[in-house]
């Protein structure tokens, strides 16, 4: 409206002297040098600038004045501005009355450079300051002069047609430049200094179409709607500073204001194939926007909405909506300089419905309250906890979340918050979680591993970066075969009930399974339990049998029938404590207890795979000693408890493997006719039928055969 007023100024003193031509009849005056140079004169007292043009056309019915090819020179390396063609109509009639009445001024062609500066906007015929300040006093009886003693002046119309307009942005490094194309506009009224009616139609950056109709009343009070078409928005990287901005734009604005303060703004927003960055947040799709704001330009308020249906909107790495996901967003705008809040916050996200507030600025924060919802496919938009299938519900207490980084406060609850694991079974977890900034905690929780109930402490941490967890995980009564199928796969030989005191840490998300992932440290005990069709003693006096010869043979062992009642798959306890890492637990105290012996282990356990790497001991107690003992038909040694090293336990926890060293095989086979009061007996027994002398030579001789020894040479003949 500025350059507008400069542009009339500058034509009513061409219209002062063309209507002084016009009034003695003499058109070809305004070619003539004195002329030319009044009216140049004129415009450099209106605008600092020298003015050019072709040559100059009066007409009489109407009074009508043209100027083809005008000139504004800029000056200091500003463009300057042109025209194909000026035009201005005067009614005939009110010079009747003293009256200049201007029904139209029309520019065709006209072409524009905008400056901006670090002092604001500057046109190429904008006054300079320090010129008007120089004008002398003696100048001022100059409004005293014919050119408009005893007349008024009226404009009812400007139209423009076919402008070029370019903004030229020096603020910017590099300069950047916006330029609008075949720019035709109109303005009419009784008087432009009253009210007024205009329209405008643009091209905006080549491609976008831009159109402007409105009214401006008397009192100030204006009226607009503006509409724009396919403005590519890569077009305004400069000014955004981002090269991640692309998409096209349309836009649909009515406006109720008056000077710089808005009754109402309507505007509705569409963009299209958009990438959009702010910050940590990442928009791309298509982005509806509504919204009916008021106030100071600086300052709006209103209602807002956003349709993020078909958007895909990423925060950070921690969260992603995919494109097709229903979500709605509406609340309040209240803006204050840079900072935005949203008041009265509406978000649908999926299932989810909240209501609260949020802060955007360089940092986005949501301040959210939310009735139960399911967590069905919440998995796709939170990438922290996978791509496994979640269920449960989650409740929302004053949660507040952070972007940029990532942080959380406030309270949810969990209900029955499920996690797959092998085998069709499932972690499910229920209590209440609190936010602490970077972490999530939770104290006595219930948890259930394949339905078995466990005692929770958790601690979800480093929510921001590579999210993970610590936890203590106990429990007094679980089934210790369904845990073993949750995590193994499939059902487990292990049977019993589980006491468990443990601690874990790991990784939310990375490559092979949840158990594959964690560390831990625990001791437990399974009392009474079973390893189904397993015999650690039945393996062991296999590895005997097929080690220890005829020492073994000696005892009642290779008999068979005597133990295989000993047999049996059932004990009375196994425990001892376990550190669990990459899948694999190492133990050096694990015990098996059995009615009639025992098992300690030390080595490692495959969870996964329960590929066994054991090593340790058996030991037999009084009663099975006893039916091992050879039967001699007298008096023999008390039965005492016998340790039997394994040099090996391998295979798997359903089919375990023993090896026994030949040496143990002997030492085994050894004890049982090497007892002192039982080798007195048989030599005793010898000597009485091969005589004195014969059942120590025959026992020795007997000890090198059963120990494979080189039997002792005979002495040579003298």
């Amino acid at each position: 409206m500025r350059a507008l007023r400069i542009l009339v100024i500058v034509l009513v003193a061409l219209v002062v002297v063309a209507v002084g031509a016009i009034a003695i009849f003499l058109p070809r005056i305004a070619e003539r040098p004195e002329v030319r140079e009044r009216i140049v004169n004129e415009a450099r007292a209106a605008t600092g600038r020298e003015l050019s043009y072709e040559g100059i056309g009066i007409g009489l019915l109407p009074p009508r004045f043209e100027m083809q090819g005008p000139v504004l020179a800029g000056i200091e390396g500003e463009a300057s501005i042109s025209a194909e063609r000026i035009g201005l109509r005067i009614a005939w009639l009110p010079l009747l009355v003293r009256k200049i009445v201007i029904e139209s001024i029309d520019v065709e062609g006209p072409s524009l450079q905008v400056l901006r500066t670090s002092d604001g906007f500057v046109l190429p015929f904008s006054p300079q300051e320090e010129e008007e300040e120089e004008i002398p006093e003696p100048d001022a009886p100059r409004e005293e002069t014919p050119r408009s003693e005893g007349f008024e002046l009226l404009l009812r119309g400007v139209r423009i047609a076919d402008a070029t307009v370019t903004i030229e942005d020096r603020t910017l490094e590099p300069p950047a430049s916006l330029t609008i194309r075949e720019l035709s506009a109109t303005l009419k009224g009784a008087s432009l200094s009253t009210a007024v009616d205009f329209e405008m139609a643009a091209e905006v950056a080549e491609t976008g179409r831009l159109a402007i109709q409105g009214h401006r009343a008397s009192g100030g009070a204006m009226q607009l709607r503006l509409q724009l078409e396919a403005l590519a928005l890569d077009t305004l990287e400069p000014w955004v500073g981002d090269d991640d901005f692309a998409g096209n734009l349309e836009l649909d604005v009515t406006a109720e204001l008056q000077r710089d303060v808005f009754d109402n703004l309507e505007v509705k927003a569409r963009l299209t194939e958009a990438t959009l960055e702010f910050g940590d947040v990442l928009v791309r799709g298509v982005l509806p926007v509504l919204a009916t704001l008021a106030g100071p330009a600086d300052r709006l308020a209103g209602p807002v909405e956003l349709d993020l249906t078909d958007v895909e909107l990423s925060i950070d790495d921690t969260f992603h909506k995919p494109r097709g996901v229903s979500g709605r967003l509406a609340g309040h705008l209240i803006q204050e300089g840079d900072a935005r809040t949203l008041q009265e916050l509406d978000i649908e996200l999926h299932n989810l419905k909240a209501t609260g507030k949020a802060s955007l600025g360089e940092r986005t924060e949501l301040q959210l309250n939310a009735e139960a919802f399911g967590l069905a496919g919440w998995e796709k938009l939170l990438p922290a906890l996978g791509d496994q299938p979640l269920l449960g519900t989650l409740q929302l207490d004053d949660l507040a979340v952070g972007f940029g980084p990532l942080s959380v406060r406030g309270e949810f609850l969990v209900a029955g918050f499920e996690y797959p694991l092998k085998d069709g079974k499932r972690l499910k977890l229920s209590g209440r979680l609190r936010g602490t900034g970077d972490a999530i905690e939770g104290e006595a929780l219930d948890l259930r591993v394949a339905d078995q109930p466990f005692q929770l402490a958790l601690r979800l941490h480093d929510l921001s970066g590579s999210p993970a967890f610590t936890g203590r995980l106990d429990t007094d009564d679980a089934d210790s075969q369904m845990l073993w199928a949750a995590f193994a796969g499939k059902k487990g030989s292990l049977s019993g009930p589980l006491r468990l005191r443990s601690e874990w840490a790991g990784a939310l998300s990375g490559a092979g399974e949840l158990i594959e992932r964690v560390t831990g440290k625990l001791r437990f005990d399974i009392a009474p339990g079973r390893l189904e069709g397993v015999s650690l003693l039945e393996q062991t006096f296999k590895s005997l049998r097929s080690k220890g010869g005829a020492l073994v043979a000696a005892s009642r062992l290779a008999a068979g029938d005597k133990t295989d009642e000993y047999y049996g798959d059932e004990f009375e306890r196994l425990g001892g404590s376990l550190n669990v890492r990459n899948g694999i637990a190492s133990t050096r105290d694990l015990r098996l207890d059995y009615r009639d012996y025992q098992v300690d282990l030390r080595g490692t356990v495959g969870v996964v795979s329960r590929q066994l790497d054991l090593t340790g001991k058996l030991t037999i107690f009084e009663e099975l000693d006893e039916v091992l003992a050879p039967e001699d038909g007298g008096e023999s040694n008390a039965p005492r408890k016998r340790v039997i090293p394994l040099a090996a336990v391998t295979g798997t926890i359903d089919d375990p493997k023993v090896t026994v060293t030949r040496d143990a095989a002997r030492a085994f086979g050894s004890a049982y006719i090497a007892d002192d009061r039982r080798r007195k007996k048989w030599e005793r027994k010898i000597d009485e039928r091969l005589g004195e002398g014969s059942g120590k030579d025959v026992l020795k001789l007997l000890d090198s055969i059963l120990n494979d020894e080189p039997l002792p040479e005979e002495p040579e003949a003298p």
